[in-house]
């Protein structure tokens, strides 16, 4: 879809699918200024956050397994400092014709620790995943909450609307030093 209508899906990362995608991949981590960004890589037969990792892309991938990689966002937008994602559900009755239901609430969920892009902790997955099943074993950082008044875990959709307006929302950060990895 990508390729077919570059304007609209110009907000996804590029991906690829190995092993098949892996020489291109390879070819494309080769470019010097590349090997500095960062890339997702989730296994295609795990769930629950098991198996994925970020990586620099100087770092090695198997030839064999079957994973996606995909670009990562290294400045993410942040809510308190917390890397989040939402989760939007969808019932699609019908195909032909298209007919879909958008439930009115969603979810958000949360990494336990503050947001850095630096290198250093990137196998910190309490940084970069906001997968609830990984998150809830950060036994220093994680607190159970009633999914509304907390940034810890999890949060109903429709409360993380008062921070859109307020400094508690922004972009990642990046270092001062050392590294070149800007969202490119």
């Amino acid at each position: 879809m990508k390729l077919k209508y570059p304007e609209q899906f110009g907000i996804m990362p590029h991906s690829w699918i190995l092993p098949e995608g892996h020489d291109e991949f390879h070819e494309m981590k080769s470019i010097p200024i590349n090997q500095q960004k960062f890339y997702i890589i989730k296994p295609t037969n795990s769930s629950c956050g098991r198996g994925i990792r970020v990586i620099q892309g100087a770092h090695k991938v198997s030839q064999t397994d079957e994973t996606i990689i995909s670009t990562y966002l290294d400045r993410p937008l942040l809510i308190k400092g917390k890397k989040f994602d939402m989760r939007m559900y969808v019932v699609v009755t019908s195909y032909h014709p298209l007919r879909c239901y958008l439930y009115e609430e969603g979810l958000a969920r949360f990494a336990t620790e503050d947001y850095s892009n630096d290198p250093k902790i990137l196998r910190n997955k309490f940084v970069h995943l906001t997968n609830f099943s990984v998150n809830k074993r950060n036994v220093k950082n994680y607190v159970k909450n009633d999914g509304r008044s907390n940034s810890q875990g999890k949060m109903a959709m429709s409360s993380t609307k008062s921070f859109s307006s307020t400094s508690n929302m922004t972009s990642g950060t990046h270092l001062k030093s050392g590294f070149g990895g800007a969202n490119q």
